[in-house]
């Protein structure tokens, strides 16, 4: 059944890999993973090729989207899952833009949850997971938000232009989807608007 929603041929044979043998249940962290990696390899060989001129921008929208993911997998896998170094890596992208692949692939060593922290509090994003600090799915996507609102204000490319507005609609759409679960589980409104994803100084 899964199979039949991917009508286009390279997403469809990437689908079939994962094929439930013995009637086992679909990896979803995996599948995930390497549609992910699919998507990231499409959109920069087409920045690359149809996209020189707008090559900069583009590459700081998706490129720190990658980052970003890189670091929620690294986190969640590390501090919930426990996972093994070789699991961590296979589901990372295999690619970054402030994060090179050498520091991630290193970081999937990490065994105390101390040393991870660092590392967040001290990469280019400065991602702090303190007691009372938002979680880390929330303060990456600021960090993106705050990113396609600068690219929408100073760039004067309509590719880049358009890609951070397709990003902002994003953003939208999960807090369009993160109101109505929380209206459907009977959430605290209070509680509801910690996962909305907006700039502090709007709410």
């Amino acid at each position: 059944e899964l199979l039949d929603a991917f009508k286009e041929p390279k997403l469809r044979t990437l689908v079939s890999h994962f094929r439930p043998i013995d009637g086992g249940s679909i990896d979803l962290p995996m599948l995930e993973s390497a549609l992910m990696k699919a998507l990231f390899d499409e959109t920069f060989a087409f920045i690359q090729k149809e996209q020189p001129g707008a090559s900069k921008g583009l590459t700081e929208i998706f490129g720190t989207r990658a980052d970003l993911y890189n670091l929620k997998i690294l986190w969640r896998e590390k501090k919930n899952f426990n996972a093994s170094p070789d699991i961590v890596r296979l589901l990372l992208l295999q690619r970054g833009y402030k994060l090179k692949w050498k520091q991630l692939n290193a970081l999937a060593e990490v065994k105390k949850e101390e040393d991870i922290l660092a590392f967040l509090e001290q990469c280019p994003y400065h991602i702090h997971l303190g007691k009372d600090a938002e979680s880390i799915e929330i303060q990456c996507e600021r960090i993106l938000l705050r990113m396609l609102k600068r690219q929408i204000a100073f760039s004067s490319n309509p590719s880049v232009v358009l890609a951070a507005y397709a990003g902002l609609c994003d953003l939208e759409v999960e807090n369009i989807i993160t109101i109505i679960e929380g209206v459907r589980y009977q959430n605290p409104a209070e509680q509801i608007r910690q996962y909305i994803v907006v700039e502090l100084e709007e709410k």
